[in-house]
């Protein structure tokens, strides 16, 4: 699907299931593939179910640390 303004805010604004843990100052990874044909995207709320997430969150935090984009 490609990216629209009102797609980008559904994506951002979407929300962790009810009744899940929620830590609001986790931050959150965000990534998108664009190609001939493709507009892909992937986003991991590391605030939500941060317990329970908190080896996919530190392998992703690790993945981008290691990899050449700016992170601050």
């Amino acid at each position: 699907m490609p990216l629209t303004d009102a797609s980008a805010r559904a994506f951002i604004e979407r929300k962790c299931p009810k009744g899940t843990p929620v830590i609001i100052d986790a931050g959150a990874i965000w990534v998108r593939w664009t190609g001939p044909g493709f507009d892909d995207h992937y986003m991991a709320d590391l605030g939500c179910d941060p317990r329970r997430n908190a080896a996919r969150n530190e392998e992703l935090v690790s993945i981008f640390k290691s990899v050449p984009v700016p992170l601050d």
